[in-house]
């Protein structure tokens, strides 16, 4: 007679591995391409692991962060973990980026009893809207800095596509968010791809994608980045910190993308 036991699903899997692997966890949320929903079949997990501070990390200012890479027992799935304090977590939250700010947006994978209430306080739709309207323009600076970066790295000598179509991907990615932003006043979209970005992954994945498809898109988004500026220096949305019209908002960016 055999002996029943119960199957489990990936994620369980990853949890059970990390709560074995990593002390006083408080919550894991997905990140990276599996949150996005980028990911390949076989892509590991990326997780941001928020964990207990002890009294020896309050007195010396709290523990530095670190990477953990581990597989899971039972599938065998890398995973590639971020692991925070609560203060360091608290302290990565208060001037948001795309990066920092997406794992919020979606349920964490796993919340001790006593984290819950912070992670329902942070998944809530309030509080969410306010973390991102009180630091808009540290949210927009981020997105048009990774730009930045786009522009001078198609120039350079080692320029592979293979690379920077993924980070082209996730610009593609950031400028959906400022659109989330700009419309709902909070993030709706960390796991709705658009119709193009998913177009452009499937180059990316067929090794079909090329340097012309790289600066299209490019050039499409240094447009939108010229719109998006002058709309909200015409309407002073940060220093105001005003609701924004999106239909306006829309108008204004077909009009700036047209000129």
């Amino acid at each position: 007679m055999t002996k029943n036991t119960k199957s489990i699903t990936e994620e369980e899997d990853v949890i059970s591995s990390v709560l074995k692997k990593v002390n006083n966890v408080l919550a894991i949320y997905l990140s990276g391409s599996r949150l996005n929903r980028f990911n390949l079949v076989k892509t590991d997990y990326d997780l941001l692991i928020i964990i207990k501070e002890n009294a020896h990390h309050l007195i010396t200012g709290g523990l530095n962060r670190r990477r953990e890479n581990f597989n899971t027992e039972k599938f065998n799935i890398p995973i590639d973990a971020k692991v925070y304090s609560g203060t360091q977590f608290a302290r990565l939250i208060i001037k948001p980026t795309p990066v920092s700010l997406e794992p919020l947006f979606m349920k964490p994978l796993y919340v001790s009893e006593d984290f819950q209430k912070n992670a329902d306080l942070l998944y809530s739709d309030e509080f969410q809207k306010e973390l991102l309207h009180n630091d808009m323009n540290n949210f927009f600076k981020a997105s048009f800095s990774f730009l930045r970066g786009l522009e001078h790295v198609v120039e350079e000598p080692g320029f592979t596509i293979w690379k920077e179509s993924k980070s082209m991907l996730q610009a593609m990615k950031y400028f959906r968010y400022l659109d989330d932003i700009i419309q709902y006043g909070t993030l709706k979209t960390v796991r709705t791809p658009t119709v193009e970005e998913l177009a452009f992954k499937k180059k990316i994945v067929d090794q079909t994608v090329n340097k012309e498809d790289y600066l299209k898109i490019l050039k499409q988004l240094q447009q939108k980045e010229l719109a998006i500026k002058k709309y909200i220096d015409q309407h002073d949305i940060i220093t105001k910190k005003q609701e924004i019209n999106y239909d306006d908002y829309l108008r204004f960016i077909i009009l700036g993308a047209e000129n």
